[in-house]
């Protein structure tokens, strides 16, 4: 929703927006089309992620019978690396996607339909052509994907946080552990030059690591602070550490704030980008907990990835994160293609032999736009993969010679085998910091292991 929040922050007078978390609000498709007939709508857009597509298109079809008039537009990870099947598969239900970064396109396309009287019919393919990542078809009903537009970070402006109140949401929005409450998710940056087999981020923001203006992330954190209460922040980005004078300006910059600030990197951030300086300059500036993508116990799996990490220097790095009091939240990834039984026991005993203080397991999901999802499709496997498993808990593919049942067991015995360790079960069970969160955490240990 994050996301939103800055899409929004794109949009200009007179054009009003609204974003509707359906997630939150355990909205259901008939629930929208009551919604939008209480409160009427020019235009409905949806982040549209590849797993869940189903529902994507039962929402767009709960759009169409509220008003048929209304204008659909998909974004999001999905029509960004797969533009011209997205158009495909929605039909007459979706008018519009937009790929890669759309603040610059989307406002355009609003002022285009507002002279146009509203109508996604109305718009010449010239007016169509001009408006950066938008995805449309021709007058012949073929499918046209424009080039894509990178937004400038530097000048961007913070989320709509009125639309997206902090407060609103449950105690820690990325993932399940916080200190302080409430809690608001911040994004400064954007981009990868990372090759990793299995993430299409790179495909979504480009190459290279783009930054927001220091002044602009602190007048931000200041509002959430001032405005909704917000005693801690998680940086939510994909490489907040890749620019280390960034990061350490950032830090100088937290540290000037006229209060203490709680935060975290749940997201991750590369082993082979911190060292002591950095994760010094860190603590001392708040930050008190970082994922790091770990991924693999094993040797050959790690070089398969891409990921630039061999075991030793896994090892080294974590030892140091806990050397300086930096809490270490291990990222794993179960059923790789190609991985074996025993290279997932590997794994598993990797997260047992390190010292981190939580580990996240999750069970491979293949993604378009990455060498993972091209590897699956060369095995001729793509039609076992079950788009519709929406959490990382769930089996979405399977490597050849494992089991779906086999490998959701080796997920419980990941959980099971670090969490029922006396000193990680103490320690999950001192995050637990209210009724109503140890209610969440259950019900999030349930999900995962079932």
């Amino acid at each position: 929703v994050l996301g939103l929040g800055f899409l929004a922050a794109a949009v200009r007078p007179p054009h009003e927006v609204r974003v509707l978390d359906c997630i939150l609000r355990r909205m259901d498709p008939p629930d929208l089309t009551a919604l939008l007939a209480r409160e009427p709508a020019d235009l409905v857009g949806i982040q549209a992620a590849t797993f869940g597509l189903e529902v994507i298109d039962a929402f767009l079809a709960a759009v169409r019978r509220a008003n048929p008039a209304i204008v659909t537009v998909v974004g999001g990870p999905h029509p960004t690396v797969n533009p011209l099947p997205t158009m495909h598969q929605f039909g007459d239900r979706l008018d519009f996607a937009f790929q890669g970064e759309a603040e610059v396109g989307f406002p355009m396309l609003l002022d285009a339909l507002q002279a146009r009287g509203g109508r996604a019919d109305a718009l010449p393919p010239d007016v169509l052509r001009a408006i950066p990542g938008l995805v449309w078809r021709d007058p012949d009903g073929g499918v046209v994907a424009n080039a894509t537009a990178i937004t400038d970070l530097a000048t961007v402006a913070m989320p709509r946080w009125d639309l997206i109140d902090p407060r609103a949401y449950p105690p820690s929005p990325h993932g399940a552990f916080f200190r302080e409450h409430p809690v608001a998710p911040v994004a400064v940056s954007r981009g990868c030059p990372f090759r990793c087999s299995f993430c299409a981020g790179s495909r979504i923001h480009g190459r290279a690591v783009r930054y927001r203006a220091i002044g602009s992330v602190t007048d931000e954190i200041r509002l959430l602070h001032d405005t909704y209460g917000v005693r801690e922040i998680q940086f939510v980005d994909d490489n907040l550490t890749f620019n280390v004078d960034y990061t350490g300006a950032l830090c100088d910059a937290i540290e000037a704030l006229p209060f203490r600030l709680t935060w975290s990197c749940p997201n991750g951030v590369r082993l082979d980008r911190l060292d002591r300086a950095l994760v010094r300059r860190m603590r001392r500036a708040g930050c008190y907990a970082a994922g790091i993508g770990i991924e693999s116990g094993s040797e050959r799996l790690l070089a398969q990835m891409g990921k630039g990490l061999t075991l030793a220097s896994i090892r080294r790095q974590v030892a140091m994160l806990s050397e300086e009091g930096l809490e270490t939240r291990g990222f794993f990834v179960l059923g790789f293609p190609g991985e074996t039984r025993d290279e997932m026991l590997a794994t598993i005993r990797l997260s047992l032999e390190l010292p981190l203080d939580f580990a996240h397991f999750m069970l491979f999901h293949p993604l378009p736009g990455t060498d993972s999802w091209d590897q699956v499709a060369a095995e001729g496997r793509l039609e076992t993969v079950d788009l519709n498993a929406g959490t990382f808990a769930e089996v979405a593919y399977c490597p050849e010679g494992i089991t779906p049942r086999a490998l959701k067991q080796l997920h419980r015995t990941a959980l099971l085998r670090f969490y029922m360790r006396p000193g990680r079960l103490a320690l999950l069970l001192g995050q637990v910091r209210s009724a109503p969160h140890a209610w969440y955490l259950a019900r999030r240990v349930v999900r995962w292991l079932q």
